[in-house]
């Protein structure tokens, strides 16, 4: 499992933009190096010409283009985004032509997938039987959540997660059905 990579940039004047770049294909620490590469065309530059800056950034990158060095270069694009909607007072969407929905339904993401791979290190209740999968659920249900996400998961010691072949996804489905039909929740 890879590791969440967050960009932090921090002007001289206070404002602090956020944007995301993760690799979940194992390639982690190219990303980051690449965000170190990258600070030199960044540092000491005035963050609002947001394009000129991706511009910047690209060249410096050109003979990669792709892979890591775009996804360093969209986190940092994203962060500078930020900086220019809290440098001018408006949410971020206003710089890209207005909001497009009045609202959206949100889905708990992953769930239950760190809750069984890495609950201690989190400090979070484990997901390790079909009863904590209910207790889970209450839980998603009782933090306003209508919807949730996550990977096949067959409970025991240890939980397992896959990702099946198509010619693995028949006896997968027996084996969760069999889970819930044999817990006490029926």
């Amino acid at each position: 499992m890879g590791i969440w990579i967050f960009i932090k940039i921090q002007t001289d004047e206070g404002i602090t933009g956020y944007g995301e770049c993760s690799d979940h294909a194992g390639c982690t620490w190219g990303v980051l190096g690449c965000i170190r590469d990258l600070e030199a065309v960044l540092l000491g530059k005035d963050p609002r010409p947001v394009e000129k800056l991706y511009a910047d950034m690209y060249r410096l990158a050109r003979q990669s283009t792709g892979g890591v060095a775009l996804k360093a270069i969209a986190g940092i694009d994203t962060a500078l985004w930020d900086i220019k909607a809290k440098a001018l007072g408006i949410p971020l969407y206003e710089l890209f032509g207005g909001p497009y929905r009045d609202s959206i339904r949100l889905y708990w993401g992953h769930c239950g997938l760190y809750r069984a791979l890495v609950a201690d290190k989190m400090r979070i209740p484990p997901v390790n039987t079909i009863e904590d999968v209910f207790n889970l659920g209450k839980e998603v249900v009782s933090r306003g959540f209508t919807a949730l996400k996550t990977n096949i998961m067959l409970t025991g010691d240890p939980v397992h997660f896959r990702q099946a072949a198509v010619s693995e996804n028949v006896d997968i489905l027996k084996r969760i059905i069999g889970t819930f039909r044999g817990s006490r929740r029926g």
